[in-house]
């Protein structure tokens, strides 16, 4: 089945869903922070406030942009310095309109490579509220929110025109259809 609207719909609504990680007991989180600051700006937010969405960005892609709350630490936004220095990290069979979206940035640069854990080693939640995700590391139940930006529909038709298919959990499209919205008798 498939559901179609325009994506110019003012009402359409493209969330991000977010990434609460947990990595393993091993993790170096100071090494971590260490190799972030060779490719990232990392610039600590008022800790007393979890609302990382305001800090970044309205549209995803350049400057890109990621918010970070971090368990003992607080909350953190991270610029990419240069996208040169990192863009063979990331896929060369995707396309560039796939490669360029925040979220390949966090998986195949910070996550992969910077925190060098695989994703089997990792535990992953993916949440569209920030306040879930920054309540999941207040808690001790994760170490890091990640917060991203939602890609633009015009991302989204850049990767399909491309002939791409989107990272996995990248988009949250709301409203969500009705469910029986479509229905068709059986009877014929």
């Amino acid at each position: 089945m498939v559901y179609l609207c325009s994506s110019d719909d003012p009402n359409l609504t493209i969330l991000p869903p977010h990434r609460v990680v947990t990595f393993p007991p091993s993790f170096d989180m100071d090494g971590f922070f260490s190799r972030l600051e060779t490719y990232f700006t990392v610039t600590a937010v008022d800790a007393t406030s979890p609302n990382l969405r305001g800090l970044l960005g309205k549209s995803a892609g350049e400057p890109y942009e990621i918010g970070m709350w971090v368990k003992n630490r607080g909350g953190f936004v991270l610029r990419l310095r240069s996208w040169e220095r990192v863009a063979e990290w990331i896929d060369p069979q995707r396309s560039l309109a796939w490669r360029k979206l925040d979220v390949s940035l966090l998986h195949e640069v910070v996550l992969k490579r910077i925190a060098g854990v695989s994703e089997n080693d990792m535990n992953i939640r993916y949440t569209v509220d920030p306040e879930d995700g920054c309540s999941a590391v207040v808690s001790g139940s994760a170490d890091i929110f990640f917060l991203i930006r939602a890609p633009s529909a015009a991302q989204i038709a850049e990767v399909a025109e491309a002939g791409d298919v989107m990272p996995h959990k990248s988009t949250y499209f709301s409203p969500k259809p009705l469910t029986g919205m479509v229905m068709r008798s059986l009877s014929d």
